[in-house]
C-alpha cells in the first residue's frame, strides 16, 4: 500500500496497492472491502475532486492519470500524461 486517502463524505477509503496494479477501496463503516479497481500500472497518488464525484489516481508506470466515479468506484476514463505522473492538486473552479 502506497497511498490512502478519505472521500470527502468520509465513507470510504481509496488505498493505491501498486505492484497489485490496483486501487482497493474500504468501507469505514465497517472496513469491508467495497471494491477493487484495476489500474493500467503502478497507481501511486489519488486526489479527490472538489466536489466530492470523482477521484483522481497516477499510474506512474501507465503514464495516465484514472478518473474514478465515486458514487460506483468505477473508472471513467483514462487521462494520458507525461512521463511518470507522480501526484497532482486539484482547486475548486472560481465561483462567479
Amino acid at each position: 500500500m502506497h497511498d490512502i486517502v478519505l472521500t470527502p463524505d468520509g465513507r470510504y477509503l481509496y488505498a493505491t496497492l501498486r505492484k497489485g496494479n490496483v486501487i482497493t477501496v474500504i468501507r469505514t463503516q465497517d472496513l469491508d472491502i467495497a471494491a477493487q479497481i484495476p489500474q493500467a500500472g503502478y497507481p501511486d497518488l489519488v486526489a479527490m475532486s472538489p466536489d466530492g464525484g470523482k477521484a483522481y489516481a497516477t499510474n506512474r508506470h501507465a503514464n495516465v492519470v484514472s478518473v474514478i466515479g465515486l458514487a460506483d468506484h468505477r473508472e471513467l476514463k483514462r487521462i494520458p500524461t507525461g512521463k511518470g505522473p507522480h501526484g497532482m492538486a486539484l482547486i475548486p473552479a472560481a465561483r462567479q
